[in-house]
């Protein structure tokens, strides 16, 4: 599937803008007081936000004192995969499980369907756990939890606990069409349950569609850094 997802400033329902700007002005910011569609942050929740520094939206820094964890090259992680660059994707179902490959960063998240519940002390993991099962013959409905607590929710820095809990439902349109809803649900952080996507169209692409790799490669980073980033960063930054 082919989609038109990317998210740079933050989770489409609630981008870091300010009203009538498609982009952050000047950034720097140290919360996200005036942009277009606020969240409901709790005390903790806000101050987890401020230690975020994102390379996009009202808050952005320069991407060389950025602290986004995939800077590090670390896993792009569950729900950032949805909620940044969400371009391509592949679902593959078998008789126990729904496979999700998307090429960023070589992601990858299995949904179990075969009727288990959810952990109750999973160990953390960068993509959760995640069981799913259809509702009618039209949604499929996912619930994660277990999500590493050193990930974050979108590009935008928003934060999240170890209490979060993800919830998908795919809803099939007709055959070439799909639209996917995303709630994100983390008490510790947020007062009340907010959606990061609403409805999402997903559009099927042809059978022979070549869905191109992209991944981060420490090595890469390393060299990037050693000509460009270090060498602007100031060292207050770090």
């Amino acid at each position: 599937m082919k989609m038109g997802g990317r998210q740079t400033t933050g989770a489409k329902e609630h981008p870091s803008v300010y009203p009538g700007r498609n982009f952050a002005e000047g950034g720097g910011h140290p919360d996200e007081t005036g942009i277009v569609h606020p969240l409901p942050y709790t005390p903790a929740g806000l101050a987890a936000l401020k230690a975020n520094r994102p390379s996009n939206g009202v808050r952005q820094v320069p991407s060389a004192a950025s602290n986004d964890p995939i800077n590090r090259c670390d896993p792009l992680g569950f729900p950032y995969m949805d909620l940044f660059e969400l371009r391509t994707l592949d679902l593959v179902q078998t008789k126990n499980q729904v496979v999700l490959i998307s090429p960023f960063y070589g992601n990858y998240r299995i949904i179990w369907t075969d009727g288990r519940e959810l952990p109750k002390n999973e160990e953390p993991r960068w993509n959760g756990y995640s069981v799913g099962r259809w509702l009618n013959d039209y949604d499929f409905f996912t619930e994660t939890t277990g999500i590493m607590p050193a990930s974050w929710i979108d590009h935008a820095g928003r934060p999240h606990s170890d209490a979060l809990r993800v919830e998908e439902t795919w809803h099939r349109v007709d055959r070439d069409n799909m639209q996917l809803t995303v709630k994100i649900i983390d008490p510790k952080m947020y007062t009340e349950p907010w959606l990061a996507l609403d409805k999402f169209p997903l559009h099927l692409q042809p059978a022979d569609f070549d869905i191109q790799e992209l991944r981060c490669a420490p090595s890469e980073m390393d060299k990037y850094n050693d000509k460009v980033g270090d060498v602007v960063l100031d060292p207050k930054a770090k």
